[in-house]
């Protein structure tokens, strides 16, 4: 956790990410889904909801949490309440509580926590600190050194890119014993760091093989799954 620390630190003075051209369209309401903003948070609502458990997510590190609107707003297009939390310093790892703000005013008993990168650290110690969270999702990601989950009764799933130079591969592998058994570990061959998000090349990331839009076609089912894990009756 020190190191986490740190490298938030170093960050906090960088410029973020910014959303590209495709998440800023993902941002505009339709018929089908109303987009809110407000200075916590986006909020992704379907006209008509599917499911009882509510999606929050803590964005990557230094990346702005528009950038991951395609995956939370296809999310919200197929039945889900979805959240991106914003984040002191596009910092998740500064305002690990901020998602609590949200579960006071959005009072619904089940959640299925994300993050990505950075924010996935947060959203592993959110998962072993609190019972609404019924499901966590980390993307290239793994939890602090000090957050064990390995006893803990919550389905878990673990996806990474297999063209992803900025994950700590050998870490990611470790956390294993963090985490629980049941766990499912999940490659998206072709994938990368960056292409969790919308924006842009990231410094250090490797080359994807596939699109953005494939890799988050990928993911948001690999969710949907995950939701339908805990909630068995919505399946079709």
């Amino acid at each position: 956790m020190q190191r986490l620390f740190c490298i938030s630190v170093l960050l906090w003075g960088c410029g973020s990410y910014p959303a590209g051209d495709l998440a800023l369209e993902a941002l505009q309401s339709s018929a089908q889904t109303t987009v809110s903003e407000t200075k916590e948070w986006i909020a992704f609502s379907p006209t008509e909801l599917l499911y009882e458990t509510g999606v929050a997510f803590y964005p990557g590190g230094k990346v702005e949490p528009e950038a991951y609107a395609p995956i939370l707003r296809d999310l919200a297009d197929q039945g889900l309440q979805t959240y991106i939390l914003r984040l002191p310093g596009d910092l998740a790892i500064l305002d690990q509580n901020a998602i609590l703000d949200l579960f006071e005013e959005d009072t619904r008993e089940q959640w299925l926590v994300a993050g990505h990168s950075l924010g996935g650290v947060a959203a592993a110690k959110m998962a072993l600190e609190n019972d609404q969270i019924a499901a966590l999702s980390l993307w290239a990601s793994y939890p602090a050194g000090s957050v064990d989950l390995s006893t803990a009764s919550l389905p878990v799933h673990s996806i990474a890119g297999s063209k992803d130079s900025v994950l700590d591969t050998e870490n990611w592998e470790a956390s294993a014993s963090q985490l629980p058994a049941e766990t499912e570990w999940i490659t998206i061959e072709g994938g990368n760091h960056a292409q969790f998000g919308d924006y842009g090349e990231q410094d250090g990331d490797g080359e994807a093989t596939i699109s953005p839009e494939e890799q988050w076609a990928q993911t948001s089912e690999l969710m949907l799954e995950l939701i339908q894990s805990i909630e068995p009756s919505s399946r079709e």
